[in-house]
């Protein structure tokens, strides 16, 4: 009876319940982080189409851009990969990622720079006719330009004249993701020919954008710039 009394407790069905919870939270949150290269590709290519869900597939794919270049950067095989320590084939396949990533990335920066731009200009108008705006107006407004500004590229992007190219490479990454995403889980072998194409594909898919990318990026960032000096 005495050693009864000093058992520790059984957990009950709530904590039980909490903690099955807790570990398919982690689970999901794990299997996002794995495949978030692909969910991005996927994500970018739905945003091609001109529907409604067209922003929101936008801005899906500039966060899954930035979790997987997180992820690969926090790790440390994946940074000794960037500096040439596992050969020249994996150097490639680690930077092809890098650039990859960061341009799903960059239109992000871009469009919140676009949308600080605005504000910033409204501030300057504001002043100019003796008024200020105030902190909770900046911010309500720095929302709604990122969300007008995610729509027009959106829009511009769904309905730009080389849609069907852009339409057919967004294809190629996105089944190339998917590829990778077999890999990860065990599926498809992670290393050999196949696994070279694909990363050589997804590379230079995103190659094949990057100056258009850039150079809008360039644009947000002088457009930001010209309102902090108003």
């Amino acid at each position: 009876m005495a050693d009864d009394k000093l058992a520790p407790k059984e957990p009950g069905w709530f904590s039980k319940t909490l903690e099955g919870i807790g570990d398919a939270l982690k689970q999901v949150g794990q299997f996002l982080l794995d495949h978030a290269g692909t969910i991005g590709a996927i994500a970018g290519l739905l945003a091609l189409f001109p529907t409604p869900l067209a922003p929101a597939f936008a801005a899906i794919a500039i966060v899954a851009s930035a979790a997987a270049l997180s992820k690969n950067l926090a790790s440390e095989d994946f940074r000794d990969s960037l500096m040439g320590e596992h050969g020249w084939k994996a150097g490639l396949t680690a930077w092809g990622s890098v650039v990859g990533d960061t341009l799903g990335v960059v239109p992000g920066v871009g469009i919140l720079a676009r949308a600080g731009s605005e504000v910033g200009l409204a501030a300057a108008v504001a002043r100019e006719g003796g008024e200020a705006m105030s902190l909770g107006s900046k911010v309500t407004s720095f929302a709604s330009e990122v969300k007008a500004v995610n729509w027009d590229r959106a829009v511009d992007v769904a309905t730009s004249p080389s849609k069907v190219r852009d339409w057919a490479l967004n294809g190629v990454n996105a089944t190339a993701n998917v590829v990778s995403s077999a890999e990860t889980a065990g599926l498809l072998p992670d290393d050999g020919i196949g696994h070279d194409s694909t990363e050589a594909t997804k590379a230079g898919v995103a190659l094949s954008g990057a100056a258009g990318t850039l150079g809008t990026f360039g644009t947000d960032i002088a457009e930001l710039a010209g309102s902090i000096r108003l």
